[in-house]
């Protein structure tokens, strides 16, 4: 499982979702060896590409529907990557 986490400040995940949108900033990320920094005037964010073994896909479900804040999730989240969509 591939794994974009994004952190930073107030509407960091959202913004880059709305902005970037999650493909390219796993791309970018990518492209820059697996972390990159976004530092502008819309958004300051930092984003990683993270490895795991396989993970059950109801333990993510469960994780996103009562452990993730949903404030939160808008500053820092993660996004599993279909790597047999993005190519």
């Amino acid at each position: 499982m591939i794994v974009l986490l994004i952190t930073g400040e107030d509407y960091s995940a959202m913004k880059v979702e709305q902005e970037i949108g999650i493909e390219e900033a796993y791309k970018l990320t990518v492209k820059n060896g697996g972390k990159l920094t976004i530092d502008n005037e819309i958004l300051y964010a930092d984003l990683s590409v993270l490895k795991f073994g396989d993970v059950d896909p109801t333990f993510i479900t469960f994780i996103e529907s009562e452990l993730l804040d949903y404030d939160q999730s808008k500053s820092t989240n993660f996004y599993v990557i279909d790597t047999e969509v993005i190519k």
